[in-house]
């Protein structure tokens, strides 16, 4: 019955988001030709792996074995992409991997294959229930692009070693103690950094420009 439900509701909400869907797709396939979604491996419930999807951000994917992560001053995003990924639209997608079942609303944030080799003690308990389009880790920090320091030269390297963990250990003590109401509250907390920053660019007159590469330098910045 309750899967039941989420395929409904999941119905309901991509039907609302149809017209994002298709302003989105039209300005990355203008813009930078080609399918406007992307598809990667990440590690499930159970360790199962599985495609999830997103609006492609860059020209060029990178190939299963290249940078794991994306910083807000990453060379590869193209123009759409940069406020693709600024305002986290990409991920709008996911929907469609909640209504195959590989992810729930509320859950730990999948992580691919090889960021899964390390701390596979906590992967283990991470892995016992299904990964989700939002997560608790999200609560503390909406944007981890936000995290790297300046010039960051090795961004998978300063991720293993100082966010992955500290993420981990909080989606841990979601795990523990997952419950309804404790998911009505990320959702709400989530929802509402996301909505703030939004607001917060929004007065702030960050807009993406789509022919100053200047412009979109100072986007990046901007905090």
């Amino acid at each position: 019955m309750r899967r039941f439900a989420e395929i409904v509701l999941t119905l309901f909400v991509l039907l609302l988001l149809a017209p994002v869907f298709i302003i989105i797709c039209t300005l990355i396939v203008c813009t930078s030709p080609g399918n406007p979604f992307f598809a990667q491996t990440r590690v499930g419930k159970n360790g199962k792996h599985f495609q999830i999807y997103k609006f492609r951000k860059m020209d060029i994917q990178e190939p299963e074995n290249g940078v794991g992560v994306t910083v807000l001053s990453d060379r590869r995003l193209n123009r759409v992409g940069r406020w693709l990924e600024r305002f986290k639209l990409d991920e709008l997608p996911q929907f469609f991997n909640v209504l195959q079942g590989d992810m729930a609303y509320i859950g730990p944030r999948p992580e691919i294959p090889k960021f899964v080799e390390y701390y596979k003690d906590k992967w283990s308990i991470v892995h016992s229930v299904k990964p989700g389009v939002l997560g608790y880790a999200q609560t503390i920090c909406s944007h981890e692009g936000e995290l790297y320091p300046p010039n960051c030269t090795d961004p998978e390297s300063f991720y293993l070693q100082q966010i992955l963990p500290a993420k981990l250990d909080a989606e841990i003590s979601y795990v523990q103690s997952k419950r309804f109401w404790r998911d009505l509250s990320i959702f709400i907390r989530v929802s509402a950094k996301f909505l703030i920053k939004s607001v917060r660019l929004s007065l702030k007159r960050i807009r993406p420009n789509f022919s100053s590469a200047d412009h979109r330098n100072e986007m990046v910045q901007a905090k």
